[in-house]
C-alpha cells in the first residue's frame, strides 16, 4: 500500500487485518480522487474533514464485526485491546475539535486585541473629541451619566476557518428625554449641534431617509423607527467609525432613545481584503 497520507493510513491500522488487506488501499485512493477534485483550499479540508468524521465509525464498526466472527477464548483480550484504541482515537479527535475552536474564538481574537486595543480605543476617543463629545452634550443633562468606553474582540470563522478579527471600542448610553418644553428645546438644539459636527467631521448618514433631529423629533411624537439614525466614517482606511441612535422605545411615556458610538478594525488573518460598510466618496452606507 503506498504511503500517501501517514497519519490517515496509519489510522487505517486499526481496521481489523482482513478488512484493511481488503479495502485499505481502495479507500487510499478514494482519498486522493476526492482531493484531487477539489481546486481550493476549503474544498481540501471539507474533505478531510469528512474523512476523519467517519474513521471512527468505520473503525468501530469493523471491529465489532470481526469480533463476532472470533472464537469466544479470544473474545475478551481482543475486545478490551482494540476498545482501548478505539476510545484513545475518539478522545484524541475531541480534543482536537476542542482545541480548534478554543485557538479560534478565544486565542486568536484575544491575542490580536492585545495588539490593536490602544490603537482602536484612541482612535474612538479622538473622533468622540473631534466631534466635540457628543455624548457628553445629548447624556450630559439627562440621568444615567456619560458612557464608559468599552472593547472586545470576536473572530469570524466561516466553515471553521478563522479568516478576520473584528476588534471594536464602544461607547453605549441611554436616556430618558425629558418632557418639559425647556427639556424638549434643549434636547432638539444638542440633537442639531451633533448632527452638524457628523457632517462637518466627515460622517455619512441619512440615506435611508432618517437623521438624528428626525429621530428625536419623531421620537417626541410617539413614532417607533425602525431605521437607525446611523452616520459612519472610514478613518485612516483601517478603523470604521459608526454613530448610531435607536428609539428605545416612544409609546408609552416617556420616550427614550438609546446611542451607541463605536470604532472597529479588522484584521484579515488570511490577507483576503475587507471592505467597510461604506468607502468615503462611493455611495451611501447600508442600513
Amino acid at each position: 500500500m503506498p504511503n500517501r497520507f501517514p497519519i490517515y493510513e496509519l489510522f487505517l491500522r486499526l481496521y481489523p487485518k482482513r478488512y484493511r488487506q481488503q479495502y485499505a488501499d481502495q479507500m487510499v485512493q478514494t482519498l486522493a480522487d476526492m482531493l484531487e477534485d477539489q481546486s481550493g483550499r476549503s474544498g481540501r479540508l471539507m474533505v478531510w474533514l469528512r474523512a476523519s468524521s467517519e474513521l471512527p465509525v468505520g473503525i468501530v464498526q469493523q471491529n465489532i464485526t470481526s469480533i463476532g466472527e472470533k472464537s469466544m477464548n479470544k473474545l475478551a483480550a481482543t475486545t478490551n485491546k482494540r476498545l482501548a484504541i478505539i476510545a484513545g482515537v475518539l478522545i484524541v479527535i475531541v480534543a482536537a475539535v476542542a482545541l480548534h475552536k478554543w485557538t479560534a474564538y478565544t486565542a486568536i481574537p484575544n491575542s490580536t486585541g492585545f495588539f490593536y486595543k490602544n490603537g482602536i480605543h484612541a482612535t474612538l476617543l479622538d473622533q468622540n473629541r473631534q466631534l466635540t463629545n457628543p455624548m457628553a452634550t445629548l447624556y450630559g443633562g439627562l440621568p444615567g451619566g456619560l458612557p464608559l468606553a468599552k472593547y472586545d474582540c470576536n473572530t469570524q470563522a466561516p466553515k471553521g476557518i478563522p479568516m478576520t478579527v473584528y476588534c471594536q471600542s464602544t461607547m453605549r448610553a441611554y436616556a430618558k428625554l425629558p418632557q418639559d418644553d425647556t427639556g424638549k428645546q434643549r434636547i432638539l438644539q444638542d440633537v442639531a449641534t451633533i448632527e452638524a459636527a457628523l457632517k462637518a467631521q466627515g460622517y455619512h448618514g441619512g440615506g435611508n431617509g432618517v437623521t438624528l433631529s428626525s429621530l428625536v423629533s419623531g421620537t417626541y411624537e410617539g413614532k417607533d423607527y425602525s431605521p437607525d439614525a446611523y452616520y459612519e466614517k472610514v478613518v485612516d482606511k483601517r478603523y470604521d467609525c459608526v454613530f448610531d441612535t435607536t428609539v428605545a422605545y416612544a409609546n408609552p411615556q416617556p420616550a427614550a432613545i438609546s446611542t451607541q458610538f463605536w470604532c472597529t478594525r479588522s484584521i484579515n488573518l488570511l490577507g483576503i481584503p475587507h471592505h467597510n460598510t461604506y468607502q468615503s466618496g462611493k455611495g451611501t452606507p447600508a442600513y
